[in-house]
């Protein structure tokens, strides 16, 4: 009997498919996904040879997932903010079972990530995080466009967790029991907004002419950090509290009541 060698495996391995795809334009995006022709050596499949380039600079994945017997593998990000990214492999770094390299130079793929909208599509109120109350079952993401189409007599809550959308439009009232709402363009609340625990960052908070005002409660948590007011700002009740960080501009009308406090915390 003749014993016979098996041919060593020479063949550099081959990525067959990319989700997203090179210059590809999505809305929504936490993660890429590669396939590759044959199995990899999963322990070369880590976060170091992964690097993303973007609008807040360049991460490594949270998380690599390798699948299907190792011919697949998940790069998982958090939510990606708006703007256009570029995703770094390196390649040489990365091998076959075989030990063949994926390459020799860096594999650089870009994509294009556009802000989605967020629709509220409950028939009433209801609670900003469950999710059950918006499309397509999903609660708003990072760089998302919010609209809440509801009667001005409704109320949404946020309460908890922090997220940074594009812009929000709503007709109903919102109110701001707790968490951080970090808003990169504007607010528009014909409802009026309700400070009563939470944060509101980042936003230019626009005119009114349903309900003009923001009404702030005796909660100590209440914050506006960064925030710019086409709108009346009212803390008319006794004990009312808000805490002011990273400068207000007020271009409306402020009402404060006795003992209300309006707190300064750092440069103004």
């Amino acid at each position: 009997m003749v014993a016979v060698e098996p041919s060593p495996d020479v063949t550099p391995p081959q990525i067959v498919e990319f989700i997203p795809a090179d210059q590809e334009i999505v809305n929504r995006t936490q993660g890429f996904l590669l396939r590759f022709d044959e199995p990899m050596d999963p322990t070369t499949l880590i976060p170091a040879h992964f690097l993303l380039s973007g609008p807040l600079g360049s991460i490594t994945p949270d998380e690599v997932r390798v699948r299907d017997l190792s011919t697949s593998t998940e790069l998982v990000f958090g939510n990606l903010s708006p703007g256009t990214y570029t995703l770094t492999i390196k390649a040489s770094q990365i091998t076959d079972r075989g030990g063949n390299t994926l390459g020799v130079a860096d594999i650089v793929r870009t994509f294009t990530v556009e802000s989605a909208v967020a629709t509220w599509t409950a028939a009433g109120g209801g609670n900003w995080d469950d999710a059950a109350n918006w499309q397509g079952g999903k609660v708003p993401l990072n760089g998302d466009d919010v609209v809440i189409n509801l009667p001005s007599t409704a109320s949404v809550s946020y309460r908890s967790g922090s997220v940074t959308i594009n812009s929000l439009t709503s007709s109903a009232r919102l109110s701001l029991t707790g968490g951080r709402l970090n808003v990169l363009e504007t607010v528009q609340v014909n409802g009026g907004i309700t400070l009563d625990g939470g944060t509101l960052a980042g936003a230019t908070v626009l005119s009114s002419s349903v309900e003009p005002t923001i009404n702030v409660t005796s909660n100590t948590n209440n914050r506006l950090d960064g925030v710019t007011l086409h709108a009346d700002l009212s803390l008319a009740d006794q004990s009312d509290f808000v805490r002011i960080t990273g400068g207000l501009e007020l271009n409306g009308r402020l009402t404060i009541g006795r003992q209300a406090r309006v707190y300064l915390q750092g440069t103004q």
